[in-house]
Order: structure tokens, then sequence, then C-alpha cells
């Protein structure tokens, strides 16, 4: 009888301290160990063109189905989907991985459908159930939109990514840190999330090594955002920053009535 009890007090303590390995999990990371199946070089951080490998671990309990469902979230806690993938897997299996081949690696970008800097959301599903879900930053240059602009800081204040007509409106790019070394950026608004028509173009001067432009109004004069859009149209459309013909990154805004 003592020597069952001290069995059993060690098994629990085993399991007391290695409570990961039995519990479900996310991994991210830039390789994969073909031979352990495990995920090398992990991170939750990504440049967009960076290799990324996912594993759900579901902490050795079999998912009993034969395929789980990969979604990409865009932000913390919205629920629009930026990417779907079914998964195959076989009623036993207890792992799930998303990954390129050794010949045609799998990016940042093409999983997230974008190369916009920011924070999304990786989760794992079967069917309407979310198993489990994990933050997922991506690196780079970035936009950001709002109703204000804080001088002292630098920074846009009151954020949105959504304005009406008649809303103040304040673009920054932040270039990651990295010098323009230019005289000019350029400003421009597309008409939808992916075509090519160009509504507004405008040219903003930057000096050589500022790492940040923006494009607003003055505090006598507000830049509105039927102003900057050159149109009251409510629907998607996509703010984007260039230097000559290359577009440095783009995001996503909408107009709404």
């Amino acid at each position: 009888m003592f020597k069952f009890a001290l069995l059993a007090f060690f098994a629990l303590a085993f399991f007391a301290c290695n409570p990961s390995e039995y519990e479900p999990r996310i991994v991210l990371g830039h390789e994969w160990n073909a031979t352990a199946k495990v995920v090398a070089d992990t991170t939750s951080k990504f440049r967009p063109k960076d290799i990324i490998v996912i594993q759900m671990d579901n902490g050795n309990r079999p998912f009993h189905t034969t395929e789980v469902e990969l979604r990409i979230y865009q932000g913390e806690a919205g629920n629009r989907i930026l990417f779907k993938r079914s998964i195959p897997v076989k009623n036993v299996d207890s792992k799930a991985v998303a990954k390129g081949t050794d010949s045609k690696p799998l990016t940042a970008r093409e999983i997230l459908r974008t190369s916009t800097a920011g924070i999304y959301r990786v989760a794992f599903a079967i069917g309407d159930s979310i198993l489990l879900q994990k933050r997922l930053e991506l690196l780079g240059p970035k936009i950001n939109f709002g109703h204000g602009w804080n001088a002292i800081d630098k920074v846009i204040t009151d954020t949105t990514s959504r304005f009406k007509p008649n809303d103040i409106i304040a673009i920054q790019m932040e270039n990651d840190n990295k010098p323009f070394n230019t005289k000019e950026v350029e400003l421009r608004i597309y008409q939808d999330e992916t075509g090519d028509k160009i509504l507004v173009k405008r040219s903003i001067p930057v000096k050589s090594d500022d790492i940040m432009a923006v494009a607003k109004g003055t505090d006598s004069k507000p830049l509105t955002a039927k102003e900057l859009m050159g149109t009251s149209a409510s629907g998607i459309y996509r703010v984007a920053f260039a230097v000559g013909n290359s577009v440095i990154v783009e995001r996503r805004m909408e107009l709404i009535k």
C-alpha cells in the first residue's frame, strides 16, 4: 500500500513539474525539425519575408477528426479572418503542422495575406469550436490612422481605421526605425482592397534621416477623410506609402456613413 502511494505521489509530482508537456499549445518558429517533429528557432515575431512554421500540439490528446482548420485573425480581439487552411490529420493524431516544403518554404506574408505590421491571432479550430489561439506580431513598416495628432510625442491619437467623410483624419507611416534616405514619400489611396486604381496621390516631404512621415491638416484647418480620399462614397480603401515605384507598406481603411 505504501509502495503504491509512493508511486502515485511521484506520478503526480512529475505531471505538476511538467505541465507544458500535457497542455495544448501553439508553437511558432522559423524552422521545422523533421526528425523530432517539432518547431525550431521559435518566436512569435516575424517579418513579412521570414519563413514561418506553425504547430498545434493538442497535449497528447487525439483530435478525433480527419482535419483541423488553421485561421489567422486580424488584431488581438477582432473576428475578421484573413486566412483559412484545412490541415489533414488522423483520428489518433495530437499534432498538426502548417508549413511549406524544403524547396518552397511558407513565409509570414503568404500565410497572413498581408505585409502590414501589427498584431494578429493564430487559431486552430474543429468545426465552429476554436481549440486554441496565440498572438503573432508582424514586424516592419506600419501605418497608423486616427482622429488626432500629438505633436509632442509624435503619435496618432484616438486611433481607428473607420472614418465618416467629415471626420478629422491623421495618417502616420513608421518605417521600422529605418531612415527613408530620400526627400519625399508618396501617399496613395487605392479604391479597394486589391485593385490598382489610385484615387489620390500626395507627396509628403521628409528628411533623409527621418523614420516616419505624417499626413495631416493644421490646427486651424484639420484634414477630413473626405478631403484626403477625394470621395464620400462608403467602402473599403487602401492607404499606401511609396518611394518611387516601390510601395513600402499599405493598410486597409474603411469609409462609413
